[in-house]
């Protein structure tokens, strides 16, 4: 299965996809629960968005790392085998952190970029910033 052919084609998709050359390896992208085709049901009723937790993403990346059976690297995949590298942005990032606090000795390693490190919960700020800026546009006018 050519797997680089059904990635897109990102400036960062193609870095990483070319660190590859450099140590043989093998880059997965795991698509989260209820994004894209990954809906377990047809409807986003709240029965079935009884899902679309922290726990359930963190469970189902566990699950795929300790289960999937990859044709490649000569069946040395699972992550006793072979170092497992975590790897997400933003939300994606948020969920490293805390799927290598949660369940610790699964993956070798994990980084999580512009991971959330801190909740605000009434992030008045940005409304304020904004107002203040639409303000200046009007009395430049």
């Amino acid at each position: 299965m050519d797997t680089e052919a059904t990635l897109p084609m990102t400036p960062s998709t193609v870095s990483l996809l070319s660190n590859k050359t450099v140590q043989p390896s093998l880059m997965i992208i795991i698509e989260h629960r209820f994004f894209g085709f990954s809906n377990p049901y047809d409807n986003l009723k709240s029965q079935s968005l009884a899902l679309l937790t922290i726990q359930q993403a963190i469970d189902d990346l566990v699950y795929f790392a300790t289960t999937a059976d990859l044709p490649m690297c000569g069946g040395a995949v699972k992550p006793g085998q072979a170092p497992w590298i975590l790897i997400g942005g933003s939300c994606s990032g948020v969920l490293t952190s805390y799927t290598m606090v949660n369940k610790p000795g699964i993956f070798w390693a994990g980084y999580g970029s512009s991971a959330t490190v801190q909740t605000i919960t009434d992030y008045y700020d940005y409304f304020t910033r904004i107002c203040h800026r639409t303000v200046l546009l009007i009395y430049r006018q």
